[in-house]
């Protein structure tokens, strides 16, 4: 747990809980996503770099 850089697989919102692709690129969780942390800043495109807060996986029923 901590803060990290990762690689977004599309759209990345800061402040908003994030899951990962299979490819292993983090993407805004939906419901019923395995949440891997919160994004601290946005991406908008595939490929972009940004720092997310990671904490341990969860599933989650609803993403608020």
């Amino acid at each position: 747990a901590g803060l990290s850089k990762v690689v977004g697989g599309g759209t990345v919102t800061a402040g908003a809980p994030i899951s990962t692709t299979v490819s292993g690129m983090a993407v805004d969780a939906v419901s019923g996503d395995v949440v891997i942390g919160r994004a601290m800043e946005t991406a908008a495109t595939a490929g972009e770099i940004v720092t997310a807060m990671l904490s341990f996986p969860v599933k989650w029923g609803s993403v608020s």
